[in-house]
């Protein structure tokens, strides 16, 4: 594998057109590992403690709510559903 100053200096041998393509494999890359990321986090709880807060603040202002969280069978969402 090479290093970053391998890498980098590889970049700088680029044709200038072919940098886009590039930096949208980059952004893929970055965007995949942040989706991961969340979703462990999410599956192992480690983001209850925000939909928890969120619950507090709210209060009684969004009674037209239901909070959800994972754990409460609906799979890798921590969002609030509308309930009608």
């Amino acid at each position: 594998m090479s290093t970053v100053e391998e890498i980098k200096s590889a970049i700088k041998e680029l044709p200038y057109d072919e940098y886009p393509e590039l930096n949208d494999w980059i952004s893929d890359r970055n965007c995949h590992d942040w989706d991961q990321q969340l979703l462990q986090d999410s599956e192992s709880g480690a983001l209850h403690f925000l939909l928890d807060e969120a619950k507090k603040e709210a209060g009684n202002g969004l009674k037209g709510f239901k909070w959800t969280r994972p754990d409460q069978g609906f799979g890798n969402i921590i969002s609030p559903l509308i309930t009608l």
